[in-house]
């Protein structure tokens, strides 16, 4: 219920106040090469190659 909520946004509360460890925990956790294909894909969709 609502309970649950409130309690999320607390989790969320306390690992925003912890900033720069949780930059570089995510940063380590997620693998880059993954990430290429949708910065590229979703840069030429926003930017489609002129021809």
């Amino acid at each position: 219920g609502d309970m649950e909520i409130e309690e999320l946004f607390d989790e969320l509360e306390d690992l925003s106040d912890s900033g720069p460890e949780l930059d570089t925990m995510s940063v380590s956790s997620t693998p880059k090469p993954s990430l290429r294909p949708f910065f590229s894909s979703s840069r030429s969709l926003l930017a489609p190659p002129h021809t």
